[in-house]
């Protein structure tokens, strides 16, 4: 196609894609066809500055239609034109944000979290809050911690939310924050408390690594901003909550919060909230030693994950009912498990989840007394050294398979994983 355009002059190339953009548009093509045709249709010398802006919004929409495929390649190419064509800073925000997706997406995190950062520091609250929430959660997924927080921490500066720095301060947060709760319910609109439920979730969840006075103060602070809020961010962050009082004994605080979480989960019609609620009660409940009704909760996760779509959540759950079973049910059990999800990854295109589910069942095959147990152990090892999974599940990959080398008697070999494994874990850190 572009080798006959060639042929052409510029204002005959210019008119031939303006003619194919309109036969296309007459037999109501796919709009990337279009757009695509437009935009190399659109002499810019006399475009309007109109014509600019309605020009990056069908190339917005263009791009949207081939995210929704995963066609990421032809989705950033749409994004980029969008972000160029465009001079009015709504629209170029929206280009933006569209494009920090796909990059996110294509792994080009430097990018995607550069115009994130270019979104925020110039947005609203409500639309800084919402962008950051997106990105954090993602990035978060990747284990790229450091970016999360901050774009996290940018975004509540945005929001004038306090950022303490000190832990005096992080204290003073948890205090206030505990004093508002007993007063009364918070007062912003909702879609901003739905974003800062999530931020604060996720900067709870980075902070348990190294810094616990930020996770309290940050789950105080969001259950200040969740009461009353009947959504499926208030309801995930009620279930993180009701997660961290049951480690710190308060059971029956636990339990009365996962049942509020369960409840406003259900009639937000929030079935990923749901999936979140049941995953976090499941853990819990096995901590407090409830083994099968934690079993319980994990399965009712599964299958709020796979109607939401989440499979890689879906994974991590039955990683931790094949993990958390290791020791009560008989192996062959656990290994239908890990089976059944490594079946899922694959036929989903999923790598997240693989490395430790695959290093949690060479532990139980090295229980087991596998022949060549040791040697697949070193070749799994090795597999996992020219992987570029993220640091938070090479850790946990690293974990199990120093298990299953000292179940197999490999002890060298074990210890050597336990200190990849510490590396993994300070670099997070």
């Amino acid at each position: 196609r572009e080798l006959v355009f060639e042929f052409f002059a510029e204002a005959e190339r210019r008119s031939a894609h303006r003619h194919a953009a309109a036969v296309l548009s007459k037999r109501r093509a796919a709009i990337p066809q279009i757009v695509y045709h437009r935009d190399f249709g659109l002499d810019e010398e006399s475009a309007t500055p109109e014509d600019l802006d309605k020009l990056s919004r069908l190339h917005v929409e263009a791009g949207r239609d081939r995210l929704d495929v995963y066609d990421l390649e032809r989705a950033r190419w749409h994004l980029e034109r969008a972000l160029e064509h465009s001079r009015d800073p709504v629209q170029r925000s929206i280009a933006a944000e569209g494009l920090g997706d796909v990059c996110l997406l294509q792994d080009d995190v430097e990018t995607g979290v550069a115009l994130y950062t270019a979104i925020i520091a110039t947005a609203t609250p409500s639309t800084a809050v919402r962008v950051a929430a997106k990105a954090v959660q993602f990035l978060f997924s990747k284990s790229v911690n450091r970016d999360a927080k901050q774009l996290a921490l940018m975004a509540l500066e945005v929001a004038h939310e306090p950022t303490p720095t000190t832990t005096p301060g992080k204290l003073w947060v948890l205090a206030a924050s505990l004093f508002r709760s007993w007063l009364g319910k918070c007062e912003l609109e909702a879609p901003l408390r739905d974003g800062l439920c999530l931020i604060y979730l996720h900067l709870a969840f980075i902070g348990l690594i190294d810094d616990p006075v930020s996770v309290l103060a940050c789950v105080a602070r969001a259950h200040w901003i969740a009461r009353g809020l009947r959504s499926g961010p208030a309801a995930t962050m009620l279930a993180f909550e009701a997660a961290l009082m049951a480690v710190l004994g308060r059971t029956a605080y636990a339990e009365e919060t996962f049942v509020l979480a369960t409840e406003i989960a259900h009639e937000a019609k929030h079935v990923w909230a749901q999936g979140m609620v049941f995953h976090h009660w499941g853990i819990a409940l096995v901590g407090m030693d409830r083994y099968s009704e934690g079993q319980d909760r994990f399965d009712d996760a599964v299958a709020a994950y796979r109607e939401a779509g989440d499979v890689s959540n879906l994974l991590l759950v039955m990683f931790f009912k094949a993990l958390y079973g290791r020791d009560r049910e008989p192996a062959d059990r656990i290994l239908g498990w890990i089976d059944e999800a490594l079946t899922m990854a694959r036929r989903n295109g999923k790598r997240s989840g693989v490395q430790t589910l695959e290093a949690l069942k060479l532990h139980v095959l090295a229980r087991q007394g596998h022949p060549d147990i040791g040697e697949r152990i070193v070749s799994y090892a090795e597999t996992m050294r020219r992987d570029d999974a993220p640091g938070i599940e090479r850790m946990g990959a690293y974990i199990q398979l120093a298990y299953a080398a000292l179940e197999a008697d490999e002890v060298e070999a074990g210890r050597g994983y336990v200190a990849i494994a510490t590396k993994y874990a300070e670099e997070m850190g």
